[in-house]
């Protein structure tokens, strides 16, 4: 494993810590002497659902330990490595709405989401509104449910575009949503299985005609 790969792993797991809640159970990252990681938890919660935050120090600890010396790095067990891909859809989706690809978009959704028959062609028709489409998305918590196997992340998006035809207005969109990701073990991909809130994958409203 090289040290870039590591870095964006401390990275993944840094992002994954800032969760929000005072009554749920809080799970820590304890770094040992020789490099390895280990977890300390609390009683756990009726039901199922576990928020994870890492504590100041483990991260001080884990950067001093990449960065500096980029040693042995323990591999990331398949619970973990489930949770880095849920974590990394964010990426993907980018990539594909920057590629302008519906069956991208389409392979990161849940059949919950991709069989609805709307999903598709709004997919299409925002794609064909616009071109060199930018997608920003921000995922600043994760809440993981263990019964399901999924994390639920509140996430904040931008939306960019210039139109293919004609010389209208950059398309700009903003939004706030929250996402539920099937955290689904490797080599599997990860799924968003369902969103709420302002989506990223339909296309604004056509114009009222002139009356």
């Amino acid at each position: 494993m090289t040290c870039q790969e590591r870095r964006s792993i401390i990275r993944t797991r840094m992002a994954l810590g800032r969760t929000r809640g005072r009554d749920r159970e809080k799970i820590g990252v304890i770094m040992k002497p020789d490099g390895t990681s280990g977890k300390k938890s609390s009683q756990r919660p009726g039901n199922g659902k576990i928020l994870f935050r890492y504590g100041m120090i483990a991260f001080a600890l884990v950067a001093i330990i990449s960065f500096a010396g980029c040693g042995e790095v323990k591999p990331l067990t398949p619970e973990e490595q489930s949770l880095v891909n849920a974590w990394k859809i964010g990426d993907s989706l980018q990539k594909a709405y920057a590629r302008e690809s519906v069956d991208e978009v389409m392979d990161l959704l849940a059949p919950a989401l991709s069989m609805r028959p709307d999903t598709r062609i709004q997919l299409e028709r925002l794609f064909g509104l616009f071109r060199k489409m930018d997608l920003t998305l921000v995922m600043d918590s994760g809440e993981v449910d263990e019964t399901t196997h999924s994390v639920t992340f509140r996430a904040h998006w931008t939306m960019t575009g210039l139109p293919k035809t004609g010389s209208g207005p950059r398309y700009f969109q903003t939004g706030e949503c929250r996402m539920v990701v099937l955290a689904r073990k490797s080599p599997a991909h990860a799924r968003i299985e369902s969103l709420t809130g302002d989506t990223f994958l339909s296309a604004p409203p056509k114009p009222n005609p002139p009356s």
